[in-house]
């Protein structure tokens, strides 16, 4: 397993877009509905991005998951360490 964190960024105009596709994660998060091994760790919404921390068991798992999503929004990956 890795942590690892995912900056999702987006247009201004996208706004209703990248909504929609947070809250369809947020409801499989809830609903236990997400791949096995995936944990939702936090996330963070800011103006035109987000930051969110996933427990996953791999990198490539995770962005395979997401291209299924298909995100209307620019993301990038990062894997992390947890240090506290």
């Amino acid at each position: 397993m890795v942590y690892v964190v995912v900056h999702h960024s987006w247009e201004a105009s996208k706004e209703k877009d990248a909504q929609k596709f947070f809250d369809t994660v947020k409801g499989a998060v809830k609903a236990g509905k997400l791949p096995s091994g995936f944990k939702m760790i936090n996330a963070y919404m800011g103006k035109n991005d987000a930051f969110c921390v996933w427990d996953v068991p791999s990198v490539k798992a995770l962005t395979d998951f997401a291209g299924q999503l298909k995100p209307p929004t620019k993301i990038e990956v990062k894997e992390v360490t947890k240090f506290i």
